[in-house]
């Protein structure tokens, strides 16, 4: 049987690990950023799912807001962090 540390031993984490953290992160805002685009892109150019959005304009300002917030997540990953 492997015994392991207590959990509040806090194990220092290699160079490795938080080069993957780092890109991890970066990954996820990226696909933020994408789902969003594509949100507004069906809200645009689509003439689906319009029934379920009464106020269009303020769905699609909401859409850009959230990507604007992955926008500026990675803009500091990458400003501090690589």
């Amino acid at each position: 049987m492997i015994r392991r540390p207590p959990r509040s031993t806090r194990k220092e984490s290699s160079a490795a690990s938080d080069v993957y953290k780092r890109q991890v992160l970066i990954k996820q805002c990226e696909a933020g950023i994408e789902r969003h685009k594509m949100n507004v892109r069906v809200l645009t150019e689509k003439r689906v799912g319009l029934a379920e959005h009464g106020d269009l304009i303020v769905t699609i300002e909401e859409e850009l807001d959230k990507i604007a917030h992955y926008e500026d997540r990675l803009e500091v990953l990458k400003k501090y962090f690589t």
